[in-house]
């Protein structure tokens, strides 16, 4: 009897025990099945998906009007899945005449690739594009993308440029702005293939952004005064850098540096001379542009005015120095200051600096710009200024001419430039507008206030604006001058360089147009074998002759 007892306990225990193994069972099977199906239904799809990355999703660089710097042309390409194609000399006489490359190349590329292969239409064909894209071809798909850069970009330079292994940043803006451009993100192209890793044909390709926030970074440029400017110098200059700037906004309107170099062959352009240099930025000596420094110094403290006289003798010496001026001619004569300034005196200037003295030069500099990077959102030189050890005794004559230790920025020469054609008033020249989200809204504003404040005295700006004036009439810069324009105004530069292989002297010229009410800034250094008015004249008078041409045509109905 009590076996039996015992016995029919286990049988209900083992029960017991089964009836919960079921019930566990049916639980996790419901789990599985019914809460968490989707979940394990995407998964095996993500397993038979090929992911194929179609371009990294990053912010655009923008002009002041929204207009991209930084998007290309739109690019075709193939996309073909080498397991639909055993015979390769099938699939070559489908597409090969399309992507430019012999058989020898095409079945190359195939080797070198799994699971797909990349291929640029080079030679659209539309008619197959269509059947293709409707799915007459398994296993080969189109993708168009837009590049970030081709060889119709602008301001390369100022914008940097990206490594293409790893989309990394690395110069200009792409690298100063990288925390709001990078989304860290990509667009991709899912293929879905079968256990083998063959895609599937007649099924949809599946298309993804993944990205975290990114923004634009909106400048204060302008894309078609960015074209006038970088056209000129191409006719003009192989070796150059330019500004523009706008008088009332001190806004930069355009910054160009030359030689040019390919954003997406970085290899090729490092073999070229300072290809890679974003001019504006850098410093070199003014020669006799910085005369407007001197003779501001001199008109501030009232030791000279324009009717001034001067006799040039053709040189002049000081403890020791000689410093010659227009030897050949045996020097300019009998002129006032305001001719002394137009023909660029070399005798009148050192003199003047003699006698105003060098701190008082050095001092008026730093009011213009010069001696001191510029707060523009981007590294920039900030030049030099002697120390008083090097532009004692014969030194002046260094400094008067704006050679030795002085060095500058075309930046800066910009800055100055505008302080000169505002009346006197310093507005900081700035280049970021501001940070905007992908709705187009401002999330941050980095333009700045441009109250300004006085720091040369009206009267003296004024005065040097009738001077630089006469420099483009009659004086060393008349190829800088143009009716059509309301008239241009100016000074020349043309200082002698040491370590330069290409050339033994530069030329500078910087001015402002029109003449009465100067709207523009334009500042251009020729890193060539020139003089002041010669090719940089040039190159301002083309650069605001085609800003004219296009505000008017702008302005017409």
């Amino acid at each position: 009897m009590k076996k039996e007892i015992s016995t029919r306990n286990r049988v209900v225990f083992l029960g017991i025990i089964m009836t919960i193994l079921f019930l566990m069972l049916t639980a996790r099977l419901t789990y599985i099945q019914v809460i968490m199906g989707r979940t394990y239904a995407k998964k095996a799809v993500e397993q038979r998906l090929i992911p194929i990355s179609i371009s990294r999703i990053r912010g655009d660089i923008l002009d002041r009007n929204g207009i991209p710097l930084t998007k290309g042309k739109q690019k075709s390409y193939f996309i073909v899945f080498p397991s639909f194609y055993d015979d390769l000399k099938a699939l070559y006489q489908i597409i090969g005449s399309m992507t430019g490359l012999s058989y020898n190349d095409f079945s190359a590329t195939f080797k070198k690739s799994h699971p797909y292969v990349k291929l640029e239409i080079l030679n659209p064909n539309l008619e197959l594009e269509k059947d293709i894209e409707k799915g007459t071809y398994p296993g080969l798909m189109i993708m168009r993308q837009n590049e970030r850069y081709d060889n119709s970009s602008i301001a390369r330079h100022l914008i940097g440029y990206l490594k293409r292994s790893d989309n990394t940043p690395q110069s200009g803006l792409e690298k100063a702005f990288d925390k709001y451009l990078n989304s860290k993100g990509e667009e991709i192209v899912y293929a879905i293939a079968d256990a083998k890793n063959r895609v599937l044909p007649g099924l949809a390709y599946k298309r993804q952004r993944l990205y975290e926030p990114y923004y634009n970074v909106q400048l204060t440029l302008d894309y078609y005064f960015q074209e006038i400017l970088e056209k000129a110098m191409d006719k003009y200059s192989e070796r150059s850098g330019g500004v523009i700037v706008d008088v009332d906004t001190a806004d930069i309107l355009a910054v160009a540096s030359r030689p040019n170099f390919d954003q997406n062959n970085i290899e090729e352009s490092t073999n070229k001379k300072d290809s890679l240099w974003a001019v504006p930025m850098k410093s070199f000596a003014p020669g006799s542009l910085f005369k407007t420094v001197v003779a501001a110094t001199g008109l501030e403290k009232g030791l000279i005015s324009r009717d001034t006289e001067y006799s040039c003798s053709g040189e002049i010496t000081v403890n020791g120095a000689i410093y010659r001026c227009h030897p050949s001619i045996g020097g300019l004569g009998d002129l006032n200051m305001q001719q002394a300034f137009a023909y660029s005196c070399n005798d009148a200037f050192i003199d003047l600096a003699i006698q105003v003295g060098g701190q008082s030069i050095i001092e008026m500099a730093q009011k213009l710009g010069i001696g001191q990077s510029l707060n523009i959102g981007l590294d920039n030189d900030k030049g030099s200024l002697p120390s008083k050890s090097e532009y004692a005794g014969a030194g002046i004559g260094n400094l008067a001419l704006g050679q030795g230790k002085v060095e500058v920025s075309p930046l800066q020469v910009a800055q100055m430039m505008t302080i000169i054609a505002n009346g006197g008033i310093r507005k900081d020249i700035s280049l970021i507008k501001g940070i905007i989200d992908q709705s187009g809204q401002m999330v941050k504003d980095m333009s700045k206030e441009q109250r300004g404040w006085q720091v040369l005295d009206p009267s003296t700006a004024y005065e040097l604006r009738s001077w630089m004036a006469d420099v483009t009439e009659y004086g060393t810069a008349t190829n800088a001058n143009s009716d059509y324009v309301g008239g241009t105004a100016g000074k020349t530069g043309t200082p002698q360089i040491n370590g330069d292989t290409d050339a033994e002297y530069y030329g500078w010229f910087a001015g402002f147009f029109p003449r009465p009410n100067p709207e523009y800034v334009i500042v251009i250094l020729v890193r060539q074998e020139t003089n002041g008015g010669d090719k940089p004249a040039k190159i301002f008078k083309e650069v605001a002759e085609g800003i004219t041409h296009y505000i008017e045509n702008l302005e017409q109905p």
